[in-house]
């Protein structure tokens, strides 16, 4: 993946690493890659 109009590799991965992580932008931190959590087991889980 590369910045539109650049020919410099931003980012490198194979499918099946990049799966993992996702994009979350803080106020104060800008972006960052983190571990995937899937809702069912994050805030919005539904009690057992």
């Amino acid at each position: 993946m590369s910045h539109e109009g650049s020919d410099t590799i931003a980012l490198t991965s194979t499918v099946g690493d990049a799966a993992h992580f996702t994009v979350e932008e803080s106020d104060r931190g800008g972006l960052r890659s983190r571990r995937y959590r899937d809702f069912a087991h994050g805030a919005f889980a539904r009690p057992d």
